[in-house]
């Protein structure tokens, strides 16, 4: 208790420092209560003041003025706040960072010099030249809590990017203030309010050429669980009309950012006559019964020659090498090999398109009312009256027409001469994504059994085991696999993976397990829970609260699926079913499940299904998802009993 009191003044009286500081909160007054606050909840920080200033000064160029400072608690939150990263390249320059370190007393402790900020490439492959400045104060010497503080200035000659401001980034920090300031030399913007806005933040200064903010007081953000969390407020900028190394373009609406990216990328997808030639060569020796086997085959081709190196040099993060260099060098980053795959379809009069998205598992959504450069990553659309095809030419392994989790399931902006616009990527289904598994089991009547196991997988499903055969060596694979399975004291052996002969998209397994304890023997009976291959889905607790703010999200890469399970059990001679047969069948918005039991001279065949479909549901939705997965997870640790006859 006396440590607890001891902590309780510090921070008192590090609340009353500030109100003597000039540290930003000018007039601001702490809310000390909030602070103490912090020592009874999970609180890892307090954010006492963040002030930022964007300055537009044209078309081309902005800058970024912040001052900011935190109280620590302990070392999980200096590991983050104790240190600051500045990134810089081509066109920006960081022309200041500043920082000191303060104890519960008051006292400087610390100031940042320059020996203190080091410069990093924060790549270790690829060809950039992106640097950052790392700002870090030696923070193991000091005992907590303690508060720092950082400012920081940054000019940049890149207006296709303006920053953001997302005040409640950071989870279990609380804020004292918050501001964001934008300054416009008469230079038309535009901005995007995204979240709950009107109870956690509050507009200061509504101006055409100057906009503010503020947050002030605020606990820390809730992250709700299964959601894009777009309950926490944050704020969009990007310009009307911009100019970047020379080149103009406008982000009023996604045909303009499409124009912009053409302009920039046109006429960069010659390749040479030798290089056609070898294609021609290629394409004739593989032969193609229909235009969509010629289209593979030229990706095939593409495929063999190059390797992905990512480039971003100068304008090199948009603007592509040319067809003919990678050609020549045998590499490109996802604008190259997308730009060079584009050139070897034109040179065999096939019509492909560049598209726009934002990669990654997790199918972040874009602000599709907020037109401006939201992406991250490029693939290839070939349309055709029947069919798109899809083409991700940063792989060496993926087949043609995949696209998978990294960039389906979602919107991308299709590149064209003119009516550039939003459409959706590959999508995957239920059918599309499939796990079937069948085992045999031989029980002994001790309780060990032999089990052997043969799945397919397809779609979205193959993908782990597809990267399990290509990073893992034998004992981690042989690990991997272990975790996949409900059925735990095993050991596994003569594993067989591998790709389905023909096609790349599915992934055949094959292998034995000994289970030392299967059932659990008590006198004359023996129990068993015939569902050993699929593992439960635990909802996470509290995610059926009542105060959810959030939409519930399903991310359809992970939550679309048919999983089917067939089971026969061998039972040792001597007993007999004595559970009698049943089925069950759950249905719900979000899929259906059934389990069903059959039983004949001495063997018990148990067969499962389960369909789940992600997506965005309704808030009130969480509490029927909790309900579904509970429901199947009862049904799932079901038993079934045996018993030994005299």
């Amino acid at each position: 208790m006396t440590g607890t009191s001891s902590l309780k003044r510090s921070v008192f009286f590090i609340a009353i420092f500030f109100l003597t500081l000039n540290l930003g909160l000018k007039g601001q007054e702490v809310d000390a209560a909030l602070i103490l606050k912090s020592l009874r909840n999970d609180v890892q920080a307090t954010l006492l003041f963040d002030n930022t200033v964007l300055n537009i000064d044209d078309e081309s160029h902005h800058s970024i003025e912040r001052h900011w400072a935190y109280i620590v608690y302990n070392a999980r939150a200096a590991e983050d706040l104790a240190t600051f990263r500045a990134h810089f390249d081509e066109f920006s320059q960081v022309k200041r960072i500043e920082g000191k370190l303060y104890n519960i007393g008051g006292k400087v402790l610390e100031q940042l010099h320059k020996k203190d900020i080091k410069e990093y490439s924060p790549h270790a492959d690829g060809i950039y030249d992106e640097r950052i400045l790392v700002a870090e104060f030696d923070k193991k010497k000091y005992n907590f809590p303690y508060v720092v503080e950082f400012s920081f200035e940054k000019r940049d000659a890149n207006n296709l990017f303006l920053p953001s401001w997302n005040p409640f980034e950071l989870e279990n920090v609380n804020i004292v203030s918050s501001s964001f300031r934008i300054v416009s030399n008469n230079q038309p913007f535009k901005i995007k309010e995204s979240g709950h806005f009107k109870s956690k933040v509050k507009k200061v200064v509504d101006q055409p050429f100057e906009k503010s903010w503020e947050v002030v007081n605020q606990d820390p953000p809730t992250y709700e669980y299964l959601s894009r969390h777009e309950n926490l407020p944050k704020i969009l900028v990007a310009m009307q009309d911009f100019e970047i190394d020379g080149h103009a373009g406008s982000l009023n609406t996604w045909e303009d950012v499409g124009q912009f990216y053409y302009s920039l990328n046109k006429g960069r997808d010659q390749i040479p006559e030798e290089d056609i030639q070898s294609l021609e060569k290629y394409l004739q020796n593989k032969g193609a019964k229909n235009e969509s086997e010629k289209i593979e085959n030229v990706y095939a081709y593409m495929q063999s020659k190059t390797r992905y190196v990512s480039i971003q040099l100068g304008l090199g993060g948009w603007q592509t090498i040319t067809a003919q260099k990678v050609a020549e060098r045998g590499y490109g980053d996802c604008k190259a090999l997308t730009n060079y795959t584009l050139a070897l379809l034109k040179a065999v009069n096939v019509e492909a398109f560049p598209v726009l998205v934002k990669a990654g598992k997790s199918t972040s959504a874009l602000f599709t009312d907020f037109p401006c450069m939201q992406f991250n990553h490029v693939i290839l659309c070939v349309p055709s009256e029947t069919d798109t095809l899809w083409l991700e030419c940063t792989s060496q392994t993926n087949p043609a027409n995949y696209l998978g989790s990294f960039t389906g399931n979602r919107k991308g902006l299709i590149i064209k001469p003119s009516g550039s616009q939003l459409i959706p990527t590959q999508s995957f289904g239920i059918n599309d994504n499939s796990s079937t598994r069948k085992a045999e089991v031989w029980i002994e009547t001790d309780g060990k059994a032999k089990v052997h196991v043969m799945g397919n997988y397809q779609g979205l499903e193959h993908e782990s085991r597809n990267s399990a055969i290509r990073v893992l060596d034998q004992t981690e694979l042989r690990e991997f696999l272990m975790s996949t399975l409900k059925t735990k004291d095993i050991d596994l052996q003569n594993i067989r993976l591998q790709h389905d002969t023909g096609n790349r998209t599915q992934m055949n397994e094959e292998y034995d397990v000994f289970v030392r304890k299967l059932t659990i023997n008590s006198g004359k009976r023996m129990f068993l829970n015939p569902n050993i291959l699929s593992t439960s889905i635990l909802p996470p607790k509290g995610l059926d609260n009542e105060s959810r703010e959030d939409s519930l999200y399903l991310n359809p890469n992970a939550h679309t699926f048919r999983h089917t399970d067939q089971v026969e059990f061998h039972i040792p001679n001597g007993y007999k079913l004595e559970t009698k047969a049943t089925e069950t069948n759950i249905e719900s918005t979000f899929g259906k499940y059934s389990s069903r039991i059959a039983y004949e001279d001495n063997t018990l065949i148990y067969k499962r299904e389960l369909t789940c479909k992600g997506g965005t549901y309704a808030k009130e939705a969480a509490e029927e998802w909790v309900d579904f997965l509970k429901k199947i997870n009862r049904a799932d640790r079901a038993r079934v009993a045996f018993v030994k006859e005299n």
